[in-house]
């Protein structure tokens, strides 16, 4: 008699107190990589996992799976006709919270549109770090923009709208710039986010889409 476990499709992962999952990303993980996915679920209800401020690193991108993602990161790109404007317009990349709270926080020199200025920094990077498994359906993964003056590294995911779709949903930046006079990795000021107008006016801009 077959095990019941035979028609669990492998992409399947339960969490410590049995709830299922499906996951659905746009690349395809190797046996060894599912398996550090569903052995993480096991230990984990899916609330703390997405509860936690940093995921678990996945292991060993290969170089055909680091060019998946760049490659669909360049197909959303493309059909917003590569226009930072029109993608963030069209939600065909979006920012958290958090995304916006960390660009505040970490791009050192002001920017008043933040939000066309990371959705920049997006279509022009060029590697994939590592990925980062939280919980959910798809894994997050850092890309990273890198020039002489400047290293910018943004974490995104690829979730999917209206079932088919993919849109990329924008988690967390950081900007690095290489210069003697910045303190790296530090808060441009110990303003309080909730009081800055570059972010209030940027929410306000969200929350009317």
């Amino acid at each position: 008699m077959k095990s019941s476990n035979s028609h669990v499709p492998k992409n399947i992962v339960f969490f410590e107190d049995k709830e299922a999952m499906l996951i659905n990303d746009v690349i395809e993980f190797d046996d060894k990589q599912l398996t550090q996915i569903k052995q993480i679920s096991s230990a984990h209800t899916k609330f703390e996992l997405n509860e936690m401020d940093n995921g678990f690193n996945l292991k060993d991108l290969t170089s055909e799976q680091k060019a998946t993602i760049l490659q669909e990161k360049k197909n959303i790109v493309i059909s917003g006709k590569e226009d930072p404007q029109e993608l963030f317009d069209k939600k065909l990349v979006y920012l958290t919270f958090h995304a916006l709270e960390r660009s505040f926080q970490r791009v050192q020199q002001e920017v008043a549109n933040m939000d066309i200025y990371i959705i920049e920094k997006i279509i022009e990077s060029n590697k994939v770090l590592k990925a980062q498994y939280k919980g959910f359906p798809q894994l997050s993964y850092t890309l990273q923009t890198k020039n002489e003056s400047e290293k910018f590294n943004s974490s995104i995911s690829f979730v999917i709208h209206n079932g088919i779709a993919r849109n990329i949903r924008v988690i967390t930046v950081s900007l690095t710039e290489f210069s003697d006079t910045n303190t790296l990795g530090k808060s441009r000021s110990n303003q309080y986010l909730s009081d800055n107008p570059l972010l209030k006016e940027l929410l306000e801009r969200l929350s009317t889409d």
